[in-house]
């Protein structure tokens, strides 16, 4: 694909998609977890367990990393982060490993047994992990540089790219999109390089569907503060592109949209969207067919809860229902079938 400026291509006529059934939205179970916001929480690639880590409102003595059954929502092991919050995962063969705002734990997926700790030169508030080997690429979508992490020695160095860093897989290898720049890029972390292979748009959130479809949800970045820039809240802008043959679609939303998600096996976006009115949390699923750019279906929250992550390639939504003064929420866990 060229590297020159991406040129969007006249809108072709809508192709038609395959008769679905309606989906159903079956609640499989509910948990109150510690803090009221901005909880981790990653599904184990086995599909048995959810590790979710405490959110806003915690004390810092407090702040863990649980364990808890996909099947009915218990809680079978905790484990304290050391006074600061998880905030992203990745796996490494039968463990895991969990980025806090300035540390590093390598754990037993099964039970949370700490298997080893990283407290010095680790890069800080990474909010994205992707493992190459025993290279950790560490990213914050608002900075420019990358971390790289050598887990053998323990050692990290910077990697200037571009702000707005979102990390993926590509077939066996990893890229990582610039929703400040709009450049896509193939990343090779062992020797720090990298190629473009096409430039984009910016925007606010980027996905990637069936290894084909890269789906970025369109918008301006703004001055906010002391020289940084931030891209706006939420979009009705929603653009496709077809990495195979090339060309684009460009898909005008009917409600405000704040995140795209997707899967390696399926063609399928998941937009979360807010309802109308003065709403600020998404409570809304549009599905959309990333071929096409025609709406499949709608989820909407249950009254009174929000849309706080979707895991695309688990037909996953979990909801959250925060309690401020408690300083706690009610997760709820909804399986799409």
């Amino acid at each position: 694909m060229s590297n020159g400026p991406w040129v969007s291509p006249p809108i072709k006529p809508a192709v038609r998609v395959a008769f679905r059934p309606p989906m159903t939205l079956n609640i499989r179970w509910s948990a109150t977890l510690p803090g009221d916001a901005r909880h981790l929480l990653a599904i184990d690639p086995a599909g048995a367990h959810l590790y979710a880590g405490d959110g806003w409102g915690v004390t810092y003595a407090s702040l863990s990393l649980r364990l808890i059954d996909m099947n009915d929502g218990r809680e079978l092991r905790r484990m304290r982060t050391k006074y600061q919050q998880p905030r992203s995962i990745t796996y490494r063969g039968p463990d895991l490993l969990v980025a806090t705002d300035s540390r590093l734990f390598q754990l037993s997926r099964s039970d949370l047994q700490v298997r080893r700790t990283w407290e010095r030169g680790v890069p800080r508030f990474a909010d994205a992990l992707e493992l190459e080997s025993d290279k950790l690429l560490m990213t914050n979508w608002l900075r420019p540089t990358a971390g790289i992490f050598d887990l053998m020695s323990g050692r990290s160095a910077r990697w200037l790219l571009e702000a707005g860093l979102r990390p993926f897989r590509m077939q066996t290898h990893l890229a990582v999109y610039s929703l400040h720049s709009g450049l896509l890029r193939s990343v090779d972390v062992a020797t720090r390089s990298s190629e473009i292979i096409f430039r984009g748009a910016a925007g606010l959130w980027v996905a990637l569907a069936a290894d084909r479809w890269l789906a970025l949800l369109t918008g301006p970045w703004k001055p906010v503060r002391g020289g940084l820039e931030e891209p706006v809240k939420e979009t009705r802008d929603l653009v496709v592109y077809d990495l195979k043959t090339g060309t684009a679609r460009n898909r005008n939303l009917s409600r405000d949209t704040v995140a795209v998600e997707a899967a390696n096996n399926s063609p399928i976006l998941w937009l979360l969207q807010r309802e109308p009115g003065p709403r600020v949390l998404p409570s809304i699923v549009e599905r959309v067919d990333a071929q096409s750019c025609q709406t499949v279906d709608t989820i909407a929250a249950p009254r009174g809860s929000d849309v706080v992550q979707v895991v695309a390639d688990r037909s996953v939504v979990f909801f959250g229902q925060p309690q401020y003064r408690e300083h706690q929420a009610v997760i709820s866990c909804g399986i799409i079938t």
